[in-house]
């Protein structure tokens, strides 16, 4: 399960990230999530939850973005990006049999929203 430490990572660095900005709890993550990596958003999304419980980053709403990866034609080496992994892809220029270009495991924070204290007013 090379994903757990993954997603560790984003756990920390959102509870990191959220105390330095001075919030009280995590509202919503935004992962960046490779196109030919190993990992599916609904996994990602479940490992999230599990890792966040009891901590201010509970019940955080998860945003996937998929990274486009670079794919190359085996046929004619016509080089495109996809955001579906190479083989759920055909070339757009001669239809043949796609291999991955690039084979980064993309797992990464991107925006973040807190909930911040409320500022009590004083009476007058």
């Amino acid at each position: 399960m090379h994903e757990l430490p993954l997603i560790s990572r984003i756990v920390a660095d959102s509870l990191a990230r959220m105390r330095s900005a001075g919030g009280l709890k995590v509202r919503r993550v935004q992962v960046l999530l490779g196109a030919t990596g190993h990992l599916s958003p609904e996994a990602l999304e479940q490992h999230f939850r599990i890792l966040a419980a009891g901590t201010p980053a509970a019940g955080a709403e998860v945003q996937v973005t998929i990274v486009p990866a670079e794919v190359c034609c085996f046929d004619c080496l016509h080089v495109f990006a996809s955001v579906r992994p190479a083989f759920e892809v055909d070339c757009p220029r001669c239809g043949g049999r796609v291999l991955p270009g690039t084979a980064d495991e993309i797992c990464e924070l991107g925006e973040l929203e807190f909930a911040y204290p409320v500022e009590v007013q004083p009476s007058a």
